[in-house]
């Protein structure tokens, strides 16, 4: 679905087209007119989307893939071996956002990481190019189990990162933090941004190729108090534009000889029985992998829009409506600022309140000590009041001007100007701005000051007796 609109520029017309993208078919910003909170569909928002890695298997040549895993089903160790080729067999790091097939699984590998060349961590990032609320991120292990996971997050497109979430088979080695879990760690709405270490589990059931068929998952809304309306901490402890993960290995033990316990390093327990086919090293090399990553949540636009578009140049913003605008919806429109703007819940819809400049004005800005004055229903002022008007409605006449009664408020003749008689009048350019009355000298009459008073004459400067 395509929207054309038209920009002219410099006597030139440019056809700009955008394609609808996250549209939510059951959520709609008005119901019978009546306008209500709206939201993108909720969806996996990184399918298909591009993904790096700072190393894939294969690129410097052909090199052997070996997943290791224990079976806790037959209490065996077990491993699957496969040739790892950018030109025939490859893992790229598209595999970890396409469609996911559970029956045909993809997986992107890692490049080695070996206990000499002291690489102990691979990062994927994937930038989404707007901000998006997040409910949950989940990972699907394909072979051996990192010792240590860390999801990070941006809010600025990539600046700068914080962390979100740390998995670790010891938290303290790992991260210097306490082991905990969403269940128990006490978040309340003082700490609500509180990040977490989680202990890593092996997953508990794995396919013959070593691909795991539970996930690995990170909600960023279970164990915090998410009761609606959401807090803004919430929201924004929910918000991103980029995403981190990091796969990380222990530095190796130098002291432990045991190539059983090299080999099985993420075993909780070592297997009595080992398969043949296994080629023990005492130096092992290590390639993680995953056969899915997926981050459900919705295009953010604060609830002021149903869908999201993406343009010619790969800019995303939302489609607003509530008098909103901008890339999140994040603004009342520039003569929508009568009151604050506020993120649109299911209890209201926090509709931007129309500036009322009488037709004189098509700008506003919000005045937060009016707004209290008037007992919070309006605050917003006019600015640039044009055909002869001021006030923070434009609703009166400049000096020099007069209310023109004939004339409704918003015409554009309501105000016009004084015509006070330059000898009779004090003030010539001022006059009564609702009654137009001039202000007379003493023994002049009149609305413009131009005759004398009874018993007064005129001499050739003024009025006398």
């Amino acid at each position: 679905m395509f929207i054309k609109t038209f920009v002219i520029l410099n006597l030139s017309v440019w056809i700009h087209s955008v394609k609808v993208i996250y549209e939510s078919q059951t959520s709609s910003c008005y119901s019978n007119g009546k306008p209500q909170q709206c939201l993108p569909s909720f969806t996996n928002i990184i399918e298909d989307v591009k993904v790096e890695t700072t190393s894939t298997c294969g690129t410097n040549g052909p090199e052997q893939i070996c997943r290791n895993w224990y079976d806790r089903s037959t209490t065996e160790a077990r491993q699957y071996c496969s040739i790892c080729d950018a030109k025939h067999r490859s893992y790229p790091p598209l595999h970890l956002t396409d469609r996911h097939i559970p029956n045909n699984q993809t997986c992107w590998f890692s490049g080695p990481l070996q206990e000499v060349s002291g690489q102990n961590e691979v990062n994927i990032t994937v930038a989404l190019k707007k901000s998006f609320e997040v409910y949950y991120v989940a990972l699907q292990i394909c072979g051996t189990l990192p010792d240590s996971i860390a999801i990070y997050k941006s809010l600025d497109f990539g600046v700068t990162w914080r962390p979100w979430q740390f998995f670790s088979q010891d938290c303290y080695r790992a991260f210097k933090m306490p082991t905990t879990n969403e269940q128990n760690s006490q978040i309340t709405p003082t700490n609500i941004q509180e990040v977490l270490c989680v202990e890593l589990k092996a997953p508990d059931r794995y396919n013959d190729f070593g691909q795991a068929e539970t996930v690995l998952p990170f909600s960023t809304t279970v164990g915090r108090p998410s009761g609606p309306p959401w807090s803004q901490s919430l929201i924004e402890w929910m918000t991103m534009t980029n995403l981190k993960i990091s796969l990380m290995r222990f530095p190796p033990v130098k002291s432990t000889p045991d190539r059983y316990k090299e080999l099985f390093y993420h075993t909780e327990t070592l297997p009595h029985g080992l398969p043949n086919s296994i080629n023990y090293k005492s130096e092992p090399i290590v390639h993680f992998g995953l056969s899915d990553l997926a981050v459900g949540g919705r295009c953010k636009c604060n609830g002021h829009a149903s869908r999201c578009l993406i343009d010619d140049n790969d800019e995303i913003r939302c489609d607003c409506h509530h008098n909103t605008e901008g890339q999140d919806c994040e603004r009342c429109k520039s003569n929508y600022l009568d009151r604050p703007w506020h993120r649109a819940t299911r209890q209201n819809a926090n509709v931007c309140k129309y500036c009322d400049c009488n037709l004189h004005s098509y700008r506003c800005n919000f005045n937060h000590q009016l707004y209290v004055k008037n007992n919070f229903t309006n605050g917003g002022v006019c600015i640039n009041c044009q055909h002869n008007t001021t006030g923070n409605n434009c609703e009166i006449c400049q000096n020099g001007y007069y209310r023109n009664w004939t004339k409704p408020q918003e015409h554009r003749s309501a105000c016009i100007s004084c015509k006070c008689h330059t000898i009779g009048s004090i003030k010539p350019n001022e006059c009564h701005k609702k009654t137009g009355q001039c202000y007379c000298k003493d023994g002049v009459t009149g609305q413009t000051c131009d005759r004398c008073k009874e018993g007064y004459k005129q001499t050739n400067s003024h009025c006398h007796v």
